[in-house]
């Protein structure tokens, strides 16, 4: 990896810690939002399910262009779509969902006629960005009804989350992504030292989102506390993906099993990943056929979608 190439990675990955601000575009009681702000995904791998339901609902067309420019994401750009994944945090029934997808689409609509005028352009993007974090939460429907279940609090983690399997799930994750399923000898030391590099930013983003105002130094120790647990934490992503334990990839991989890459769904989510068009017949017959952990996750959040998509076209 090229030093651009990584510092554009690190600045992607903690540009998303500031989102979970935007969740005050949904129009919510503020019980639901401070739900909200409680939830973490767990890692890598919910992100990932969020980005291929994305992918292939676009790619085949089972969305059309205005759903699919508010669900795939861009952080290099400040784009309405960039919301969508954070709806994954928002705890709320069915209803209220649909009730305001329906409520936001024909807003949409009616913005998209009008006269153009600086306050339109406002609201139109404002609502764009309402309907995308709206989307997130259909897309996410196999993040909390598949994966989630799986990570349960980890008594050997303390009260550091995500879980040992959450871990070993975001590393697996990572190599499918990467092309490089099988599990080489990389030095640990260098994927830790990857890791690490997204710190400094990462602790930046922290105070902005929650400063201290009246204890800095106060906050100065806690800040110090969460880097020395995060470091460790990243040292056992570095283990998970270098030299992972393989009673650990058998309990936590191949038992359940979490991910098989010959797998339709997944083969299709490949085939996204790489800009491909994908027939919707496929799509719709391997949604059927879904059997691994994550390809379950994947196909349930690709239904959700299209049952959205319905909403936002009526």
């Amino acid at each position: 990896m090229s030093y651009q190439n990584r510092r554009d990675f690190i600045k992607n990955m903690a540009a998303s810690a500031a989102g979970i601000t935007l969740l005050n575009f949904i129009d919510l009681r503020a019980s639901n939002l401070d739900a909200a702000a409680d939830v973490s995904l767990g890692g890598l791998a919910p992100y990932a399910v969020l980005d291929d339901c994305a992918q292939i609902a676009a790619n085949s067309g089972l969305v059309d262009d205005r759903v699919a420019s508010l669900m795939l994401a861009d952080m290099n750009n400040n784009i309405p779509a960039n919301v969508s994944r954070f709806g994954a945090m928002v705890q709320v029934d069915k209803a209220i969902v649909d009730t305001s997808m329906e409520k936001h689409s024909q807003a949409l609509k009616t913005l998209e006629t009008s006269a153009p005028s600086e306050e339109t352009e406002d609201r139109l993007e404002t609502t764009q960005r309402k309907l995308a974090l709206l989307l997130g939460w259909y897309m996410a429907a196999g993040v909390r009804e598949v994966l989630a279940p799986l990570y349960q609090p980890d008594a050997r983690m303390a009260d550091r989350q995500p879980s040992e399997m959450s871990i070993y799930h975001d590393m697996e994750v990572l190599r499918q992504i990467a092309g490089t399923p099988q599990r080489t000898a990389v030095p640990a030391a260098e994927v830790e030292s990857l890791f690490n590099g997204m710190l400094p930013r990462m602790i930046g983003r922290t105070h902005t989102l929650t400063p201290d105002y009246e204890d800095g130094m106060d906050w100065t120790v806690r800040v110090s506390h969460w880097r020395d647990d995060t470091m460790q934490l990243m040292q056992e992503y570095a283990d998970a993906y270098a030299k992972p334990h393989p009673e650990k990839v058998q309990r936590f991989i191949k038992d359940i099993n979490f991910y098989d890459a010959d797998e339709a769904m997944l083969q299709l989510a490949d085939k996204a990943r790489r800009g491909e068009s994908i027939e919707t017949g496929a799509v719709k017959t391997a949604m059927q056929n879904a059997k691994s952990v994550y390809g379950r996750a994947v196909a349930l959040g690709v239904e959700n979608l299209i049952a959205a998509n319905g909403l936002v076209s009526a």
